[in-house]
């Protein structure tokens, strides 16, 4: 699911972000029409790298996506940067012709800071729930906040609603997931002191009037933070994951099965406990029978990628899975899930001698390798925090690039693969 989250540092997180002002900022031309179409090394289609959003005095940056079943197209988000503001934006994407429209998710009248957003897709009304990070300056605190948007992104009339405050707190990176069966949203978020101690995992139902049917902790003790989340039908449960500090200062995965209220089922239990540091979980399902946990391991001093296979009750399946170990740095993970042929698709950010690329992996459910493709490679500039989502057919990987040239702008871009052969749009109806 997401992956654009702030590394945990030892009980601390910092957020840093790099301003360019329209004055000096450079447009960025990418390389469009320089990663056509073609056919993967390892067989697929490999559709045509293009611009999701590009403008010359906004930064475009961490975005997240989600595929709507039902017009058979993805909803992008991510947040956008000015010299002084900072604000949630949309793209609709088609699977068939790309970019269909761009829009403004928050940031239309009186707001502070939007930062960190993610999205999840209610086939039932046929709207997304988009949560974000936002600064409430008058009160000198990070808040969670929300939007409910039509699957077109036309009702500008739709209003922001706050979903969690916490005095003498910061409440940061939110994570959502839709509940099809009662056809309600979870918001998982960490949440820190205003020294930036790490403290709680939060959690919040969210109905689609807005009202919450209920609230409460995934985690209160140790230091967690930057959780992920997703919901199995089969069994009508969440798996929520995290990072958190341990009392040895290391840095390791916990993960918990969590009812529809929220109510932990049996017990937390550690996902990856190494004497090093692990870091950006992220975690997918098949909706049957299969969870897939994916997160970055610090080893002899490298970044590599790993995984593991879980069952409904939390057991793992299998051994862990070495997903990307080379000799370069590699980071930033996200996974999604194709419930109907139980494959699961594995992108990451790689930091080569020519710039950062992004790589995309495909395996099934007992964790074998069944494909390989550079998604886009470094040398015109750095990619940076990929995004996947899938379709019948194929999936489709997001990121954002930024030239090597001073004063860049980041520009968000995307690419459709088809691992299996030719690559035909799905329909639902």
């Amino acid at each position: 699911m997401k992956s654009y989250k702030n590394a945990l540092p030892i009980v601390i997180i910092m957020c840093s972000f790099i301003l360019v002002t329209g004055a000096s900022a450079v447009s960025n031309s990418k390389k469009d029409g320089l990663s056509p179409n073609s056919t993967s090394s390892s067989g697929g289609y490999l559709g045509p790298e293009f611009h999701i959003c590009c403008n010359s005095e906004v930064h475009q940056k961490y975005p997240a996506v989600v595929y709507n079943r039902i017009h058979n197209e993805y909803l992008v988000v991510n947040h956008e940067e000015t010299s002084s503001k900072r604000y949630i934006g949309g793209a609709r994407i088609s699977p068939g012709s790309g970019q269909v429209s761009l829009f403004l998710i928050s940031g239309r009248g009186s707001y502070d800071c939007c930062l960190y957003p993610d999205a999840a897709y209610n086939w039932t009304d046929d709207k997304y729930l988009v949560v974000w990070q936002q600064y409430h300056s008058n009160l000198s605190r990070w808040e969670i906040w929300g939007r409910f948007v039509p699957w077109d992104g036309t009702d500008f009339t739709i209003p922001d609603f706050k979903i969690a405050t916490s005095t003498g707190c910061n409440l940061k990176f939110p994570k959502v997931s839709w509940n099809s069966y009662r056809n309600e949203f979870m918001v998982v978020w960490q949440e820190e002191t205003s020294a930036g101690v790490l403290s709680k995992i939060g959690f919040k139902r969210i109905a689609p009037n807005s009202s919450s049917p209920g609230s409460g902790y995934v985690r209160q003790v140790g230091f967690p933070g930057n959780p992920d989340i997703t919901y199995n039908v089969a069994t009508d449960q969440y798996l929520a994951v995290w990072s958190e500090v341990t009392p040895a200062h290391y840095v390791d995965i916990y993960g918990a099965r969590l009812n529809y209220q929220g109510k932990i089922q049996t017990q937390v239990f550690p996902i990856s406990q190494q004497d090093d540091e692990q870091q950006f979980s992220s975690v997918t399902t098949n909706s049957q029978n299969r969870f897939m946990v994916t997160y970055q391991d610090k080893f002899f001093g490298e970044w590599d990628i790993y995984g593991k296979f879980f069952d409904v009750n939390g057991n793992q399946v299998g051994d862990k899975v070495w997903i990307a170990y080379s000799t370069d740095d590699e980071t930033h993970a996200d996974v999604a899930a194709n419930g109907l042929s139980d494959q699961y698709l594995v992108v990451n950010q790689r930091n080569t001698s020519s710039g950062e690329s992004i790589e995309a992996r495909l395996y099934n459910g007992n964790g074998d390798p069944l494909n390989y493709v550079e998604i886009s490679t470094g040398g015109f500039g750095d990619n940076r925090n990929p995004a996947v989502g899938t379709h019948l057919s194929g999936y489709f990987v997001t990121y954002q690039w930024q030239s090597l040239e001073p004063g860049s702008i980041n520009d968000l871009y995307g690419r459709f693969w088809s691992p299996h052969g030719v690559f035909l749009p799905s329909v639902f109806r």
